[in-house]
């Protein structure tokens, strides 16, 4: 009989406390997708009302094979790579891309990794200072967004590539292992 009270009285502890972890576990996720869902919002606001007049993007980038000896925090990426800042008619150029990221369906990870960045880009105006921003990659090459880790789509990197120079596209693809049609 004590064997049964004794798994009795273990089943119930058990079960609260796996509910209230995934329970926790959950809110998280669903906040974390409002997050991001209002970062996108504000972003596609922007880009819809066709004035980008007041819009940069400012790319930050290192060498995606540079050997480091700990994982590359975004203010490391910023530190040691070279900085380009695109103004808003630069962007018009490539409005297709912006309108693509804004819908973009963003997904964060259940299985959290670590950042490890070679490149981190922001879209700001001088009104609402940074609306969201990119790190790539994590541990398991993920891709961070507004410091959320998320799925990879190749959107992320597609947004930047016309921005690149050409020995840095050149040098993504070869670690991307993109092939040229």
């Amino acid at each position: 009989m004590n064997i049964k009270k004794i798994m009795l009285l273990g089943f119930l502890i058990f079960i609260p406390t796996t509910v209230t972890i995934l329970a926790i576990f959950a809110g998280n996720y669903i906040w974390q997708k409002k997050e991001l869902k209002e970062a996108m919002n504000q972003f596609s606001k922007i880009i819809e009302s066709g004035n980008i007049d007041d819009l940069s993007l400012t790319i930050s980038c290192v060498s995606p094979s540079r050997d480091t000896p700990y994982p590359y925090r975004v203010d490391h990426v910023i530190k040691f790579g070279g900085q380009i800042v695109i103004g808003g008619n630069d962007l018009k150029d490539h409005i297709d891309l912006l309108d693509q990221i804004s819908s973009t369906n963003i997904v964060p990870v259940w299985k959290k990794s670590y950042l490890d960045a070679r490149i981190y880009y922001v879209f700001e105006t001088g009104e609402n200072g940074k609306i969201f921003d990119v790190a790539m990659w994590s541990g398991n090459n993920n891709v961070f967004v507004s410091g959320i880790e998320v799925k990879p789509n190749d959107i992320y990197y597609d947004v930047i590539m016309p921005f690149l120079p050409e020995g840095m596209v050149t040098r993504l693809e070869i670690y991307l292992g993109v092939t040229k049609e």
